[in-house]
């Protein structure tokens, strides 16, 4: 019998594309909602002619395994020092720019991807994943804890029975803690307008394709459109049109800052930002306006970036 609820991730970037780093306890990751998908493929069927009924045998084709898990939103303890979820940003397509003692942004980029090894052990069972890129959700909730989710995409290896690596517990311990969304820890803009946020989400919205020809196997990101939605207390026209805004095909900045504290204070911050599809919701009997989002480009690679400091 194997636990599910025993698990562990490690993560290391690679220095050359799909080959093993061996990451070890020091790569451990603290995360969520942690899962994996051990085969992902593509069925051939071999529908052969036959004179009966009945199915054909099956063959597996394109085969890979996907790892989804969230992290918290929060930063490294020390400003201008990466956080230990920084790998997995820049697998997802995405440069890290360091100023010491200052600040660590993440930016998109449209090539020079990195790319990242994953270990998950399941109680015993040691799940190898080379070659990985992916995208990331982020999510900012009143009253909630800030999180960001990963979706990633890597070779195949076969199982391996293995124990956990000794030393996992003193990195996880080193991860900080996120603190919850609410007006003491963060501050919101939208066009230019401090509205009152009920809930924010961004998708990096990565096309991440796996493909397997003779002579080249590869995960790539091929693309890239990055949308959201937000939902915010409706105030008077006078205060803020966003009817108006939406409907002149407004662009402008939206920017969060979440925390308080230096070495756990992160921005995002978005230059051109449209408002989309509007719709009425409510939290308890306050009324909120709900949008979609689309964060678009400039001058290119320039529609969003995370700052941590």
């Amino acid at each position: 019998m194997k636990l599910s609820n025993k698990q562990l991730l490690l993560t290391k970037l690679e220095t050359t594309y799909s080959t093993d780093p061996t990451p070890a306890a020091v790569n451990a990751m603290q995360v969520w909602n942690l899962t994996t998908v051990p085969m992902v493929a593509d069925m051939k069927t071999r529908d052969r002619a036959f004179p009966n009924f009945g199915a054909s045998p099956q063959s597996p084709s394109q085969v890979h395994r996907t790892i989804a898990f969230d992290v918290e939103t929060a930063g490294s303890g020390a400003a201008g020092t990466a956080p230990l979820y920084g790998p997995q940003m820049r697998a997802c397509g995405m440069s890290e720019t360091i100023t010491a003692d200052t600040k660590v942004d993440y930016a998109p980029i449209s090539g020079g991807f990195e790319s990242c090894t994953n270990y998950h052990f399941i109680d015993g069972l040691k799940h190898v994943s080379v070659g990985t890129r992916g995208t990331m959700t982020g999510s900012f909730q009143g009253g909630e804890l800030p999180t960001l989710h990963f979706d990633m995409t890597g070779f195949y290896a076969p199982l391996a029975d293995a124990a956990f690596p000794a030393g996992w517990a003193a990195q996880l311990g080193s991860f900080v803690d996120s603190v919850e969304v609410n007006k003491a820890n963060t501050a919101f803009s939208i066009l230019g307008f401090e509205a009152v946020l009920q809930q924010l989400t961004f998708t990096q919205g990565n096309t991440v394709a796996y493909r397997d020809r003779p002579n080249a196997a590869s995960v790539d990101i091929t693309n890239r459109a990055s949308t959201g939605q937000v939902s915010f207390e409706m105030t008077s026209v006078a205060d803020f049109d966003v009817m108006q805004q939406i409907l002149s095909t407004t662009t402008g900045a939206l920017t969060i800052t979440h925390g308080a504290t230096a070495g756990n204070i992160v921005i995002f911050n978005a230059p051109a930002v449209q408002l989309i599809s509007p719709t009425y919701t409510k939290d308890g009997d306050t009324l909120l306006v709900q949008a979609n989002l689309s964060f678009t480009r400039t001058l290119g690679d320039d529609e969003w970036k995370w700052t941590v400091q």
